[in-house]
Parts: C-alpha cells; structure tokens; sequence
C-alpha cells in the first residue's frame, strides 16, 4: 500500500478580517454545503465560522456585514444556520478556549457536522462528524480551521472529538501529524498568498535554515514557544535600536495577528516610529505620512530566536516594516485605520502573532514534538516543492525493517548461540537465586527500575542482615522486559483510574453566560493533554 501525500490546502484567493489583510482558506460544512473563508489557527483543533444570527442589521451591522466576516453565499446567510443542515447534531454552548489568557474569552454554539476543505469539485476531502463552532462578531470577526490534534472534550474526558488533522491521518489523507506554513504578504509586488501544506511542507516557499529544530515547549497550549533574544529596528529614523531590555520567552501562535510585547519593547517601538496608542482599543495606530516615509527607508525588523547563547545556532527572521502596515475597519472603526499589530502585554503570553509569520514560514511535527522556523520566501512563480513528513511509527517500522535485512546468515547463528548460552546461565543463575532464597526464608520483591530484590527481615537480627547485606540480582533480557512491560501497563492503568490524572486545565473559564435568555451553561471544552486524542 501507497503511503499518503502531502496536501495542499490551496487559498481561498481572498484577503479577509477587519484588523488587516490577510489570506484565507475555504471550509464547507454542512448538508448542503455552506462555504465559508477561514484563517488557520493552531490553537484549536476544531473549525470555527460566524453564527448566522450574528450579523442583525436591526442592531447597526452593516448589510455585507456576513461578507465581510467570510461567509462565501453571504446574500442567502449571515453565517452558518444548522437548521438548514440536515447532517448537524447539537453539542450545546462552550467555551471557544482561544487565548483567554489574552483576553479573548468566548463562547460559541457547538455540533458536528460534516466539513470539506478547498470549493466545491476542488478534489479537497471532506470529512464527517468533524467539530463545528459557531461565533458571534466578537470577539472573532473571522472564522478559523484548527491546526491542533488535539481531540475536543466537551462534558468530561471519555468521549472525545477527533480534531480534524488526526482524522485526516487516520483516514491516510495525510501522511502525519504535521503541517507547513507561512501567512501569506498582501504588501508584497506579487501579493503573495499564504501557504499551507498538512502531513508535509512546500520547500519552495522557505529559506532552509542550518537543520535547526526546536523541541515543543512542555505547555499544551503553547507548544511552540521558544526564547526571543533580541528585536533589531534597522533603518529607522535613529538608525539601528535594540528593542528589548532582555530575551524574552514566546509562543509563535498565529491565530490572532499581533506580537504581544512587553510594555516597555511597545513603548520604544511606538516613539521610535511615531505610533500613537489607542487606549479605548489598546491598540497603536499610525499615521500614513510616517509609514510611507519608513517604507521608503526600507526600515525592517530582525527577530533573533532560539534558546542557545551561540548565534549560528538560532535563527533570524528578517521582516519589513510594510508587514507591518496594516489597517482596523468595522467594527473596530468606521473607516479603515492604520495601525501598527501590537499588543502590550506581562509575565509569560508573549506572543508572535500571524504579523510575524508573513515572513516566517513553521514546519510544525507532533509526531516528534517538534517545529523549525524559515525565512519565508515570497517567490509565487516558483513550482511546489511538497516534502512528506512521515509518521512516528511508520519511519519506526522502517528503520526496523532495514536493520533487520542487514543481518547477514553468519550474524543470525551468532545472536542463536548467544542465544543458547544465555539461557543457559540464566537457569544457572535462577538455581543459585533459588538456593539462596531457601536458605534464608526472606521474602522478595521486584523494583520499579527492573532489578530483582531479596530482603531478609527476621527480627532485629533480620533487619541488620537487610542493612548490610541485601542480595541484589540484575534480571536482563526477555524476562526483565516482559516484567518491565507488566509494570509500566499496571502503572498506566492506575493513571487511567485516577479521575483527572495529568490533566491540566486551561486558562478558560468555566461559565459562559447566554445573553438572550441570561441562563448560564458549564463550559469545560477542556482539551486533552498534549498526546491525548491524536
């Protein structure tokens, strides 16, 4: 059988969201179809679009106020209506978990549907029973597809949801939990759209840097976070400025756009190119004099990442200023306002947003609990270059096989008589061992590390032999594995047992109040731990 390849979620072609231009992807959902342009978001493992009853211009909303939001057929719906699906079955309401640790708490209507990625007849697979969440406007203007294998929980942890790329792999659409990706840059000649490949990634739209790879950060919820060392304004109207004081510690999540930067780093960025803060918003705006004078200037930002104090072991990413000219509209604003995409905040949610991966492209792999981080390369006229990231357990299976072939004839009667010979003095051994335990009546036991303990503990004087001259026999071979295996199934099965073991709840809260009838709902949606629904 064939293994799986890459695919290629094509763009939408579209530049969506009200707090700049950015490029999205189409999801169909439903029976029949409703179309939907949505941004990738590795937060979440579900699929998120805005809620037909959303969008009331009874309210203020504006007519395309569906449109706007990314709903393909906005003139048959605001959004996505579950009574015209004949396939949806209602989960309730629940939290969205989608960083509530920045602020952005919010519930949502839940089902399951059946889900489709890329326009109709495009070849995309489409999937049934896949997780459904239905926004309103805020705070989410635009809907999201999740890039996380983790499975959804909603009302405890025994019935979990698969996530969307988990069923893609268990279904051999794809070839791994993985993805590639980088934003897209509308400020670009070329406009360049994003790039996003599952089970693989596209290395014609990278920089490879020098085979470095980063291990996943041991929060679930911000698995690829690495240390910042510096941020390096060049051709600024000072020349080049350091931004921060001190590396800092951040998660690349670009499911919202904004870096969020300490207070301080904000500061030194809004006075050096002139931004003013919004503190209705909190958001810095910008004036399009300075802009188009920075962007003649060339001026540009150097993020250095990576944990090591050597500098060929990190990473620079190199983005212009113009990355960063963005513009906030309804319903932020009632005409398009220029602003900067950057948030302050404390203590440990730094983060770089979707702003910062126009210019960075990630290779994400849960296989192996790891990611890398490139140059993005915005060339559109180049021809893909699609590169599979196998499975764990496949590449396993694999090298097995190959080690397996080189065993020539002679190597083979070698390991059989070793074979023999070992077995013989093992029933030498398990001989002497017995006589040993006969003579001294005491009782044995097996530690947690695999070694084959004799205690005698016969009154005071059994204790002094204990003390100081305890028996300890190493088991090796097939044996002590086979011991080792009881013992670490006993010790998952008593994981199992304990309510709640290893898991860690997340930064969300637990109640979400309906506003139209102010009844109140448990929201746990918690998610797995890393590991745990894939």
């Amino acid at each position: 059988m064939s293994s799986p390849q890459p695919l290629v979620f094509s763009p939408s072609g579209s530049w969506d969201g009200n707090n700049g231009n950015w490029s999205t992807v189409v999801v169909r959902i439903g029976t029949p179809e409703q179309d939907f342009r949505v941004l990738p978001a590795p937060i979440t493992g579900e699929i998120l679009v805005p809620d037909s009853e959303a969008c009331q211009m009874s309210k203020g909303d504006l007519p395309n106020c569906g449109a706007l939001r990314g709903v393909v057929n906005a003139s048959h719906s605001a959004g996505f209506s579950f009574n015209a699906s004949e396939t949806w079955d209602p989960l309730g309401k629940f939290m969205t978990n989608i960083h509530c640790e920045l602020g952005y708490a919010s519930g949502a209507t839940f089902g399951t549907d059946n889900v489709g990625l890329m326009v109709q007849n495009s070849g995309g697979p489409t999937l049934q029973d896949q997780v459904v969440g239905l926004l309103g406007k805020s705070p989410f203007f635009t809907g999201f597809f999740g890039l996380s294998p983790k499975a959804a929980n909603f009302t405890n942890y025994n019935d979990p949801h698969p996530s969307y790329i988990t069923t893609l792999k268990n279904t051999r659409r794809i070839p791994s939990l993985s993805y590639g990706y980088t934003a897209g840059a509308f400020y670009t000649p070329g406009h360049a759209f994003a790039s996003l490949t599952l089970g693989g990634y596209d290395e014609s739209r990278f920089e490879p840097n020098l085979n470095i790879t980063f291990p996943f950060h041991g929060d679930d919820e911000r698995p690829t976070s690495i240390y910042l060392q510096q941020i390096m304004a060049e051709n600024t109207p000072n020349g080049t400025v350091s931004i921060l004081r001190d590396k800092i510690f951040v998660n690349l999540d670009f499911t919202l756009p904004f870096l969020w930067l300490p207070t301080d780093a904000c500061d030194r960025i809004a006075s050096l190119f002139k931004l003013r803060y919004d503190t209705v918003h909190n958001l810095y705006l910008a004036e399009d004099n300075v802009n188009a004078e920075l962007m003649e200037k060339n001026a540009q930002f150097t993020f250095d990442l990576g944990d090591s104090v050597h500098p060929a072991e990190r990473v620079s990413i190199v983005i212009p200023y113009s990355a960063f000219n963005h513009g906030l509209s309804w319903p932020i604003y009632n005409s398009t306002t220029k602003y900067f995409p950057m948030r302050r905040t404390n203590g440990t949610h730094y983060t770089l947003g979707r702003a910062f991966m126009q210019e960075a492209y990630i290779i994400v792999d849960y296989e192996r609990d790891s990611f890398s981080v490139h140059q993005a390369s915005q060339s559109i006229s180049q021809e893909q270059k699609l590169v599979a990231i196998s499975a764990k357990d496949q590449q396993e299976i694999a090298q097995s096989q190959r080690e397996r072939k080189t065993l020539s004839s002679a190597s083979i009667g070698g390991i059989t008589t070793a074979c023999i010979l070992g077995t013989a003095a093992f029933l030498a051994l398990a001989i002497l061992l017995f006589r040993r335990r006969s003579r001294s009546h005491g009782t044995s036991r097996m530690s947690i590390d695999g070694t084959y303990t004799q205690n005698e503990h016969e009154g005071h004087g059994g204790l002094d032999r204990q003390l100081m001259s305890t028996e300890v026999v190493e088991i090796q071979g097939p044996v002590a594995q086979m011991l080792q295996a009881r013992h670490n199934a006993e010790l998952q099965e008593t994981a199992r047992e304990l309510p709640g073991s290893g898991i860690t709840l997340n930064h969300c809260g637990t109640v979400f109040k309906n506003e139209e009838t102010d009844g109140r709902f448990e929201l746990s949606a918690d998610r797995e731990p890393r590991g745990g629904g894939r």
